[in-house]
């Protein structure tokens, strides 16, 4: 999380899944879900996709998670007025000069 960031709303820069519901028995039992959520050719995949959908699970989609974020009400970021003893700008993509 980056607090006072560039883009004026909150912004998904990385990641590489989404949580897992409610009751899936862990890290291992997340992996196991994943396994037969994504092959339609597993014989508990409709099973567990309308469990899924009762869970109102999604897939890991940062497009989409952006795209939510955007329409959160959110102050750009005056840089020039933060007075914070804990700030410090740092180098990332997308604050090149």
């Amino acid at each position: 999380m980056v607090d006072d960031y560039y883009f004026g709303f909150p912004t998904l820069l990385d990641g590489a899944e989404t949580v897992p519901p409610e009751d899936v028995g862990g890290i291992p039992g997340f992996y196991e879900f994943l396994q037969i959520y994504r092959d339609p050719q597993h014989p508990e995949h409709k099973e567990t996709k309308t469990w899924a959908d009762s869970q109102y699970f999604k897939e890991y989609d940062p497009d989409r998670i952006n795209g939510r974020l955007k329409s959160r009400m959110y102050k750009k970021t005056e840089w020039d007025k933060i007075q914070h003893e804990n700030h410090r700008v740092i180098e990332d993509k997308y604050r090149k000069s």
